[in-house]
């Protein structure tokens, strides 16, 4: 978060809002539509225990930090990509621990203040002290904007592989066929291509905002749902093992879509490519 707010400035965050249709389509997909298909896919394909509980708590968390780095790939808006994520960002620290106590079956014995409190704390404070250096120290921003951004990604990582390694040689062993199955693949595989296709669809006339709405809405907050999950479930490495396959997934598909479009558009403007994102 803290990487993110190096990159911010007034300009990025009040870009949504010059599009006041797109903004209203992409709240109602990130914050309704998207849980309410998950809770229809978990239904579909009987999901229960750990493999529901993950499953929905990532269609359920909005924001991810990356998208702006696949809209920049897909040739997208990356102006109104960043605006919206930090948009979706703040907005999940309440909406998620909500939506999470109001769909998934056996959460509302959650207290779900804690979460909230803590989400607010490890999202908001990193952001906009970030925000703030680089309105107050561009030249500081502009040196440490690329070692903070390597080390929020390899830190990511790490967490990531621990949680694997944790999975594959720890005490449980179980593996993540039995956790989740095909159902619940299939179930992330479609909820993904929904978000895509209705992002594209709803997010309004210009191709560049399109494609910037579709990969926000197809890329689910980690880092709400790890927190989340690690907070409220007793099979916590059930949970973040269902978590890393919809990363996975939910990444693969974004991107390989995203590197589609940004072959078109390569190939359009006669080999040229798009400045990318700094700070």
């Amino acid at each position: 978060m803290f990487s993110i707010g190096l990159s911010l400035g007034v300009k990025e965050i009040l870009d949504p809002f010059k599009k006041p249709g797109v903004l209203v389509n992409s709240l109602t997909l990130n914050l309704l539509a998207i849980p309410l298909a998950g809770v229809g896919l978990a239904i579909l394909f009987g999901l229960d225990n750990v493999a529901l509980f993950g499953f929905l708590i990532m269609a359920c968390s909005p924001g991810a930090s990356y998208g702006p780095r696949i809209t920049e790939f897909a040739g997208g808006d990356i102006g109104h990509s960043i605006g919206l994520m930090f948009l979706l960002c703040m907005v999940a620290v309440i909406s998620a621990p909500l939506t999470i106590a109001l769909v998934v079956p056996g959460a509302g014995g959650i207290d779900i203040w804690p979460v909230i409190r803590t989400l607010a704390i490890i999202q908001v404070i990193p952001l906009f002290f970030g925000m703030f250096l680089k309105a107050k120290r561009p030249r500081l921003t502009e040196k440490i904007f690329s070692p903070v951004f390597w080390i929020s990604n390899i830190s990511a990582a790490i967490v990531i592989v621990l949680a694997l390694g944790y999975r594959i040689f720890g005490e449980s062993k179980s593996s993540l066929e039995g956790i989740i199955g095909l159902g619940g693949v299939l179930a992330i595989v479609i909820l993904v291509v929904i978000s895509l296709v209705a992002g594209y669809l709803l997010g309004g006339r210009g191709e560049a905002t399109r494609k910037s709405m579709s990969v926000s809405t197809a890329i689910r907050n980690a880092g709400v749902a790890f927190l989340i999950g690690v907070g409220s479930s007793g099979d916590i490495h059930g949970v973040l093992s269902v978590i890393i396959l919809y990363i996975f997934l939910q990444t693969l598909m974004t991107g390989l879509l995203a590197g589609w479009w940004g072959w078109k558009d390569y190939k359009k403007n006669g080999g040229r490519v798009k400045e990318s994102i700094s700070p």
